[in-house]
């Protein structure tokens, strides 16, 4: 969000939202990389969520302070009397953003481009197979496994080392290297190391970034990550090169030690482009220019949808809301009215869309990832279960509506639908279904399965806030009279 928004003292009267609104937004961007457009968001204090409106203008390039400047037809929105309106400015990036980058040494998959180096001191007489470079990733051991030959020195020591290359493209700010190591044999009297060095010159060994003393045979393979922050500072040409080392007397037992999975990694953070809104400027002002009429007829408020008797945290409950008002189910069941206590919540919804031959059921968990729910919005020809967390009688919408001021068209599918009852008339179901074709109604009870069903529609009384399930043997269209 942009700012901190855009309010409204209390408004005097009930008011009609119908007309253009105007949005100016006046403001720039940093970078040449931002690709966004704007967006208002309006709000009544009580009446929740009111309407969005976006602008077409892209940012891209407005270095400068500029006036973007759009206009949004709004109608069949009003609000109460007392209510304050707020305005949220948005910027919907599509492009552009801020990021961190990270590269990566880029190490071979088999062998290394570069061949071991291998070096000893007075090591005459080592077994075959002493050394290699093996494997990917890369990967490779040292081991020495020797004899005494006669008028021979009895000390032997002898390093191999593998080195590679990698090219930073921007000065780092950090860097990190890891790798594996592995010590399988070692005898107690040997000398076992561990080397890491960072040069700018390649075999040149000087630059020693990390060594350890290795003591005894390792458990399995150690971790190894070490900051070369310090070393790796510029763009251009580095060697990273491992060494293992081992000195050791004649005849002791083979010494092994071995590394794998070489990895350098160093980082750069691109500041991300930001939007600066401009305020209170006398020539070109952000801010909004409403629309707020004088409402005449009847205004918007909550609806309060009785719980049934005897309902209960736990309990399963049946239930619809008469006044026109459509979004959300999680904002249009948000229990708007809680003093004290908890109100009535709830945390599983429940819908059968007769439409959908395949998939009829829909839900809404709000213990859930929203990817699983399927019952998304909710309007006043539908029915509903809940599954109540807390309940103080009433659920009291989060959403504003009144009732139609036109019949409701309520769309009937071949079998069973889960339908509302968008009308203030309480009436008994023969009367209310008439012309429907109707031949099954079911009404919420107490006990499981919670309905009850019957072919006597004489005999169920249809009161708004509930909902039912109603049988028809062809498609057919509702009618209901709000009023």
């Amino acid at each position: 969000m942009i700012g901190d928004g855009w309010i409204t003292d209390a408004l005097t009267g009930a008011r009609d939202l119908t007309g253009d609104w105007q949005f100016n937004v006046y403001g720039k961007v940093t970078g040449t990389t931002l690709h966004a457009t704007l967006r208002a968001d309006v709000y009544g204090d009580t009446a929740g969520f009111l309407f969005s409106s976006s602008s077409v203008e892209d940012v891209y390039g407005r270095v400068n302070y500029y006036n973007f400047e759009w206009f949004e037809a709004v109608s069949g929105i009003d609000v109460p009397d007392g209510e304050r309106l707020m305005v949220e400015f948005w910027l919907d990036v599509t492009a552009g953003g801020g990021s961190g980058v990270i590269e990566y040494y880029d190490n071979p998959d088999i062998d290394p481009q570069n061949t071991w180096n291998y070096f000893e001191i007075d090591a005459l007489n080592l077994l075959a197979g002493s050394w290699q470079a093996a494997g990917g990733n890369p990967a490779g051991h040292v081991e020495i496994d020797s004899n005494v030959g006669a008028g021979q020195n009895n000390q032997q020591a002898a390093m191999a080392f593998w080195q590679d290359g990698f090219t930073p493209t921007f000065a780092p700010p950090s860097a990190t290297l890891e790798f594996d190591w592995y010590c399988s044999a070692k005898d107690d009297t040997s000398q076992v190391q561990v080397q890491a060095y960072i040069d700018e010159a390649p075999g040149a060994l000087v630059e020693n970034v990390w060594f350890l003393d290795v003591t005894s045979v390792s458990t399995g393979w150690n971790h190894q990550s070490i900051d070369i922050s310090a070393w790796v500072t510029e763009a251009r040409d580095y060697y990273v090169e491992i060494g293992l080392y081992i000195a050791r007397t004649r005849n002791d037992a083979a010494d092994t030690i071995l590394y794998d999975n070489v990895n350098i990694s160093w980082g750069n953070y691109i500041a991300p482009p930001s939007f600066t809104m401009g305020y209170d400027n006398l020539q070109t002002p952000s801010g909004v220019i409403p629309v707020l009429n004088e409402f005449s007829g009847v205004p918007s408020t909550a609806y309060e949808i009785p719980m049934p008797v005897g309902a209960v945290v736990g309990s399963w409950v049946f239930v619809s809301f008469a006044y026109v008002m459509s979004g959300p189910i999680e904002t249009v069941l948000d229990d708007s009215d809680i003093t004290s206590g908890s109100g009535t919540q709830w945390d599983i919804a429940k819908w059968y869309d007769a439409s959908d031959k395949n998939d009829p059921w829909k839900t809404y968990n709000k213990n859930n990832p929203a990817s699983l729910n399927d019952l998304t919005t909710i309007d006043q020809t539908m029915g509903v279960w809940l599954h109540l967390t807390a309940t103080d009688g009433t659920l009291t919408t989060g959403t504003l509506g009144a009732y139609s001021s036109v019949p409701v068209n309520v769309d009937l599918y071949t079998g069973w639908n889960l339908v509302g009852y968008p009308t203030e008339n309480n009436e008994f179901a023969n009367v209310a279904l008439a012309g429907t074709g109707a031949t099954w109604i079911a009404s919420w009870q107490l006990a499981a399965p919670y309905v009850v069903d019957t072919t006597d529609l004489a005999s169920t009384p249809m009161i708004e806030g509930e909902a039912y399930w109603v049988y028809v043997g062809s498609d057919t269209t509702w009618i209901v009279d709000p009023l």
